[in-house]
């Protein structure tokens, strides 16, 4: 580990970073690509808002009569505390694991902040420029970390980065001040550290609520440290050093304390719900069963050769045999059955087709080889290889975002196709269009609920 740290702590910089973040003075693309991020967070949460994860979330939480200091829980309407609300829209943004993906050194769904970011703004009834720097700062923050500290080689899970980043967006936007937050980062630093096991092998449906019920509880902690509970000063190196004795990780504290957001394009957005690894093998191979209709039935075998990430993470023993949905969208088998099959993969066929004989016999069929070597968890070069039963082969190559589709146009098409008769796409999207002119959140709330509520 580096030992070359600041004088002043580290959750001291990382708070005025997260503070520091103006608006006015990014560039407007870095302010363009914001929006986006933002537009597919309400897809992903209004697609999962009828979700397990959520409606377990929802039975959790005490809905409040008033409307001072609180928040709207998406779709549904009702209001709740913000930390309520965040762990409720939390898991609706997560549940269907259609979320934006950044990849450094570690891999990590830097939208996951939006859920905390508008519950918080809301209730302190901030303007939407004011949520929109807090939001790109949480952000920034969160690619930052992942560039920084690679807990996921380590048996690690990404979620524990809640803990560093949730405090101090909360904290700006309920009004306290930087030292507040600070504190609070301080009290729950050693959140950082999450066992990775519910995200292996067979998933848990416990993926959809791991960030959000740190969320709740990072909320709740910022109320303790206005109230004078202060962890201690260094607590964030004293969490490094121990990840150093640990898991031998290296850390730079150049990577950590920042100057200005990252330029937010190199986040990804998934055009299918599942594992992001795989939105390029099933982008090929619904494209060839688009072409040819009848191509799975004409099929004796298919390799696909991925990175050695790819292939551990979802070709796994557990991932032939889903018995999970959670476990069927990280199924690198199943993804790619469907796609052949079906031309698509639905949020439909994640609810049972994995159940299926015919898409178990085509699973059956396909291998996947590691190619190149240890990359860390970029998605790199894929190749799917069709062997045919009358002898030929045919190789397709993986390339995304597919037919030359941007990050806004792979966002608005989320969004509309999760409205549908919930919610009024066009409206949330001229409202987002320029969000940074709102005086409150409350007209973009009213379209996520067709206006049921004041």
């Amino acid at each position: 580990m580096s030992t070359d740290w600041p004088d002043v702590p580290l959750a001291s910089e990382l708070a005025d970073f997260v503070y520091d973040v103006d608006l006015d003075a990014l560039d407007a693309s870095v302010v363009t690509q914001a929006k986006t991020l933002v537009i597919d967070a309400l897809a992903c949460a209004i697609a999962g808002a009828s979700s397990e994860g959520a409606r377990i979330a929802l039975g959790a939480i005490r809905p409040s009569s008033g409307t001072t200091g609180t928040a709207t829980i998406i779709g549904e309407g009702s209001r709740t505390r913000a930390a309520e609300a965040a762990l409720v829209n939390g898991a609706m943004l997560r549940a269907l694991d259609m979320t934006d993906t950044y990849v450094g050194r570690d891999v990590c769904h830097p939208g996951e902040c939006f859920a905390p970011a508008l519950a918080c703004a809301q209730a302190a009834g901030v303007s939407g420029k004011t949520f929109l720097g807090a939001f790109v700062a949480g952000v920034a923050l969160h690619m930052a970390l992942a560039d920084g500290i690679a807990l996921h080689r380590h048996g690690l899970h990404h979620v524990g980065q809640a803990a560093w980043v949730v405090p101090l967006v909360a904290a700006r936007l309920l009004g306290h001040d930087a030292a507040t937050a600070a504190r609070a980062l301080t009290i729950g630093a050693h959140g950082l550290i999450v066992p990775e096991n519910f995200g292996l092998g067979q998933l848990t449906n416990l993926k959809a609520l791991a960030y959000p019920l740190i969320a709740r509880q990072s909320i709740g902690v910022v109320d303790l440290a206005a109230a004078g509970l202060t962890g201690p000063d260094r607590a964030c190196e004293d969490v490094i050093a121990l990840l150093a004795r640990r898991f031998g990780m290296d850390v730079s504290p150049d990577q950590l304390v920042l100057t200005s957001p990252h330029d937010l394009s190199a986040i990804a957005l998934k055009t299918y719900p599942a594992q992001y690894m795989l939105q390029p093998l099933i982008a090929a191979a619904t494209a060839v069963r688009t072409e040819d209709p009848g191509v799975a039935e004409r099929l004796d075998r298919v390799v696909v050769r991925a990175s050695l990430r790819t292939v551990e993470r979802t070709a796994d023993p557990a991932k032939y045999k889903p018995v999970t949905p959670e476990a069927a969208d990280h199924s690198l088998p199943f993804c790619l059955a469907i796609a052949l099959l079906d031309g698509a993969l639905t949020l439909a066929a994640l609810e049972h087709r994995w159940r299926d004989p015919d898409v178990l016999a085509l699973m059956a069929r396909i291998a996947a080889e590691a190619i190149g070597g240890d990359d860390g968890y970029q998605v790199g070069r894929q190749e799917i290889v069709l062997h045919f039963k009358d002898g030929p082969s045919r190789t397709l190559p993986c390339r995304y975002p597919h037919d030359g589709a941007s990050w806004q146009t792979i966002a608005e098409t989320k969004l509309r196709a999760a409205c549908g008769e919930r919610s009024d796409a066009d409206r949330i999207l001229t409202i987002v269009s320029r969000i940074e002119d709102e005086a409150d959140l409350g007209g973009l709330m009213n379209a996520l609920t067709r206006g049921r509520m004041g």
